[in-house]
């Protein structure tokens, strides 16, 4: 990540997706935002959640199954 906050962070992909749309004919509403939470906590995973991640992936069980446990049907 660059330091910023996770909502901030996301509002900015957000932004640049906007962008893009804006520059081609490809419509934004089928672009789906996922949160890699590899390397980061349950806690950043959770402010994803909350800024308005629903899609959330994380490759190892054991990490995955602490977010999941923590996260349930939000992300």
């Amino acid at each position: 990540m660059n330091g910023l906050p996770v909502k901030e962070r996301l509002e900015q992909i957000q932004t640049r997706i906007r962008q893009a749309k804006e520059r081609s004919q490809f419509a934004a509403d089928n672009v789906q935002i996922i949160a890699v939470t590899k390397y980061v906590s349950s806690d950043t995973a959770e402010q994803a959640a909350q800024a308005g991640c629903i899609h959330i992936g994380e490759n190892r069980w054991p990490d995955a199954e602490e977010k999941v446990e923590r996260l349930g049907e939000r992300a």
